[in-house]
């Protein structure tokens, strides 16, 4: 298979943008409706989509995208993709039996449509990779914009209809609607499938969004306000940007990086990643400039309130966001050398840092979660640079 010329497509990253936007005017259309109370348990939900696909989603999107490159049957990839999603998907309708009453209010319908959304979000990774491997402009442009619109489509007949909040999730669910649009094609391949999980690169999508993004599944477990919960997601999801613009560039990367290595042009890699850690710190400074300055009021305009977590805290955020967007590439990269224990020593940095301060209860406010993430990202960033620069070193260097 030829690389491709670049990771880097212009419709890819707006597709991604597009869809971002209609995700947020779903998401705060349907607070606006409901108000922050009565919002509290689809936040959960929403916040599962997104945690989602960051995890599970990742990992089967990196997966199949090698798979496919590596000349695997696009039939047994989907066979497989759809084991891996919905597993998942039915330990989380567990997990969702247990915590009703703390997530969903006691709402027993959202407990199928907690694993539902789990599994969709896998699918629609499996989804994205197909369209990366194709080089299929349009199909990825379709999948992604299309999840999004179809929930914003039926926003407006739930909104209409004055509906139920069991039905505003059940909208969240149907817009993976549009994911089998990826399941068809030819299957002439005759490779056997490579030895490779997708475990790994759930895992490590799972802890680099949970570091930034976990905290309103944590504040509903610990019984938080409804009203805290709510804000704290809706503060998060602007936040999400950096995530929203990478949706149209790691998919690609995965197929451009493989690509390389397959065809024994691996060292290539090393002045990207370099180039890559230095542009992120760049921006990453502008982003939080631009996030003290703006970001607190606009906040306040949206949701009509005075209350504020700080400007320090927008900042810091805005700057992790960026650097952890940067991190999953790098990650990417690293996916392609095969070196999987020593990504995942370098991943479960996060998680003893995690588990420090939860034992200890170091960690008391807004602030002091914002530092701790753009600390912890700072050095996933540094350390997975110089993972990728000792994985294509010659021996003995």
């Amino acid at each position: 298979m030829t690389p491709l010329s670049s990771p880097i497509r212009p419709l890819p990253i707006l597709g991604s943008v597009l869809t971002g936007v209609i995700a947020a005017a779903t998401v705060y259309w349907t607070q606006a409706e409901l108000g922050l109370a009565r919002f509290a348990p689809l936040a959960q939900l929403w916040t599962l989509w997104a945690l989602s696909g960051a995890s599970v989603g990742f990992g089967l999107q990196q997966w199949t995208a090698r798979q496919l490159v590596d000349g695997s049957s696009p039939i047994e990839v989907l066979r497989r993709a759809a084991l891996v999603a919905i597993g998942p998907g039915l330990l989380v309708s567990a997990l969702a039996i247990v915590l009703v009453d703390d997530w969903f209010e006691g709402h027993l319908a959202f407990v199928p449509l907690a694993g539902a959304v789990v599994a969709g979000a896998g699918l629609a990774g499996h989804a994205r990779g197909v369209a990366a491997a194709r080089d299929s402009m349009s199909l990825f442009v379709t999948v992604t914009i299309g999840e999004n619109l179809i929930r914003l489509l039926v926003l407006v007949a739930l909104v209409l209809t004055d509906a139920g909040l069991t039905w505003y999730g059940v909208g969240l669910v149907a817009g993976f609607a549009i994911v089998p649009l990826a399941w068809g094609g030819s299957d002439s391949s005759t490779e056997a499938m490579q030895a490779s999980r997708p475990w790994l690169a759930a895992m490590i999508g799972a802890i680099g969004y949970a570091t930034v993004f976990g905290a309103p599944l944590l504040l509903g477990a610990a019984k938080a306000a409804d009203e805290t919960v709510s804000a704290v997601f809706l503060v998060f999801s602007i936040a999400r940007v950096p995530f929203v613009v990478a949706m149209g560039v790691l998919p690609f990367l995965t197929v451009w990086s493989e690509s390389l290595l397959l065809k024994g042009d691996g060292r290539t890699l090393v002045p990207v990643a370099l180039r890559s850690a230095r542009l992120a710190g760049a921006v990453a400074v502008v982003v939080a400039a631009v996030a003290w300055v703006v970001a607190e009021p606009t906040f306040g305009e949206l949701l009509g309130t005075n209350e504020t977590v700080g400007r320090e805290v927008w900042a810091l955020v805005g700057a992790a966001s960026v650097l952890a967007v940067t991190a999953q590439a790098l990650t990417i990269v690293g996916l392609a050398f095969r070196d999987r224990r020593g990504l995942l020593a370098i991943w479960m940095f996060p998680v003893a840092v995690g588990l420090v301060a939860a034992v200890t209860s170091a960690v008391t406010s807004a602030v002091h979660v914002a530092i701790g993430v753009a600390v912890i990202e700072l050095v996933l960033v540094v350390a997975l640079v110089l993972h990728i620069r000792q994985s294509v070193a010659p021996p003995g260097h």
